[in-house]
């Protein structure tokens, strides 16, 4: 049984083979996974905030404490065509809490979109990533995106673990050995 509530994107193509959470030992409720909106700043800061030094830095490639008035400000401005965001939300005792996100900007060819995902330290290897990249891979299909790549630190086990598991191609990148590349055609 699934503790989401209504996945944002779906399609009958299952792109990821994906599992649902596994809620043990995680706080009760349901995760509305939704877009992204400019209102959710707030959330985006806390979500960022209590992301730790090392999740922060395989997400951002650098560290941080916090997001930069700026980058909060592209990280919530997405304009549902070329720059698609998504927010996993769970609320308790009337708290909105942001637990993961997931993004792809289209690059200007408009067949290939660059990937991100961060999922708090919590939740981490319960199938939310998972999850979220099934949907992004989704509504990238059903734009024409024919393509997802991406870069990862090697150290990043669980993401490693999680592209592979989903088909995508990783190898080491020409210009920084300290970078990994990935790829998928996610067309059919």
């Amino acid at each position: 049984m699934s503790i989401f509530k209504a996945p944002f994107f779906q399609s009958p193509i299952d792109f990821c083979s994906r599992s649902r959470f596994d809620p043990h030992g995680v706080a009760e409720g349901e995760i509305e996974i939704r877009p992204l909106r400019k209102n959710d700043s707030g959330l985006a800061q806390a979500f960022v905030q209590s992301m730790s030094a090392t999740a922060r830095y395989m997400r951002f490639f650098q560290v941080m404490s916090q997001l930069s008035p700026s980058l909060l400000e592209r990280f919530v401005s997405v304009d549902g065509e070329r720059h698609i965001a998504l927010a996993a939300v769970t609320s308790q005792n009337g708290i909105s809490t942001m637990i993961g996100e997931a993004r792809f900007i289209v690059k200007e060819i408009g067949h290939t979109a660059d990937i991100a995902i961060a999922v708090s330290d919590r939740w981490q290897r319960r199938g939310l990533a998972r999850d979220l990249l099934g949907q992004l891979e989704a509504k990238a299909d059903s734009m024409g995106v024919q393509y997802f790549k991406g870069e990862m630190l090697p150290q990043n086990e669980a993401m490693l673990g999680l592209v592979r598991a989903c088909g995508y191609r990783v190898w080491q990148s020409a210009s920084d050995c300290h970078v990994l590349q990935l790829s998928k055609r996610i067309s059919l």
